[in-house]
């Protein structure tokens, strides 16, 4: 019988024992599980903390991009919320800056250029296609640059006086200025360089092409610049014009292909037109010739791939 009594005192002191042991391991999981669910709680509270901010450093960023498009560079420097903005006009950087982080921002000038078509007074389009790279779309402008002739007379291959000019056939590559007169392009007109006309154009046959070409610096110069603002220009559908195009008067594309940019005071699209700048930035850059770009007051946009944390 004491033998008995000793087995059953050893066995439930073996049972508390495995007791103690499953309690132990399930408070330490326990333990464990709430500390996991602490710490992920703490990171879902962060993270909404951080976009919380980064949506109001962005706030404050498209304010600032909104101000200095619509008035003086100086209305870029404001506080809203405990967040700041800077701009310089000098490094065209603007910093916001938060308790929680400072970022600084470059801006670029959309300038008409920078379009694929750009038009000061008004646009028609009735039969078109467009194929642009992002940011590079149909925008009207307020004012356009102002055509440094004197720039393109010095830098002239040919030089025409006045008269019916009929070209036809390769034309010698380089700047092609003329004074005055009405230049009849025709059958077979093929031109890598740049076509001035201070007087007027006609465009009378199929297989017209202009190629646009690099200076020395490798900034495409337009591939057609029409001068004179009381021309009416229209092109007909056999023309290709491969660079940018600048007319100080009204523009009619009836038909043809081209890159863009497309730059002009009125501009028609019609007749099938296909605009593709075949995925290539290389004549979205301001060309020589217009003046300073830093002279004029473009609307600004956030460079592509400035976005930089600071702190």
């Amino acid at each position: 019988m004491v033998q008995s009594h000793k087995c059953q005192k050893n066995r439930r002191g073996s049972v508390l024992a495995i007791v103690m042991i499953y309690f132990v391991v399930f408070s330490l999981t326990g333990l464990a599980a709430l500390a996991v669910a602490s710490y992920y709680k703490m990171e879902v509270v962060q993270a909404k903390q951080n976009e919380s901010n980064y949506l109001a450093v962005e706030s404050v960023l498209n304010e600032a991009l909104w101000r200095i498009n619509v008035g003086a560079d100086s209305l870029a420097d404001f506080s809203r919320n405990g967040i700041t903005s800077t701009y310089s006009s000098i490094t065209r950087l603007v910093t916001i800056s938060s308790e929680k982080r400072t970022i600084s921002v470059a801006l670029e000038d959309m300038h008409p250029f920078s379009q694929g078509v750009a038009f000061r007074d008004a646009i028609d389009t009735s039969s078109y296609s467009i194929t642009l790279l992002p940011g590079h779309g149909i925008r009207q402008f307020p004012t356009l640059p102002t055509i440094d002739t004197t720039y393109y007379l010095s830098h002239a291959v040919a030089v025409y006086n006045g008269g019916n000019i009929n070209i036809e056939g390769v034309m010698a590559s380089g700047i092609h200025y003329v004074k005055k007169g009405t230049v009849f392009l025709k059958n077979g007109t093929y031109l890598d360089g740049t076509l001035v006309i201070m007087g007027k154009l006609k465009v009378v046959g199929t297989d017209v092409i202009l190629n646009a070409i690099p200076d020395s610096n490798g900034t495409y110069l337009p591939a057609l610049i029409v001068a004179d603002s009381t021309s009416d220009i229209s092109t007909t559908p056999g023309i290709i014009i491969r660079g940018p195009i600048f007319s100080a008067g009204p523009f009619s594309m009836k038909g043809g292909t081209l890159t863009g940019p497309l730059v002009g005071t009125e501009i028609e699209l019609s007749s099938k037109l296909d605009i593709n700048d075949l995925s290539n930035e290389k004549y979205y850059d301001y060309p020589p010739g217009f003046g300073d770009v830093h002279a004029y007051d473009w609307p600004k946009r956030i460079s592509a791939q400035s976005w930089k944390v600071v702190l």
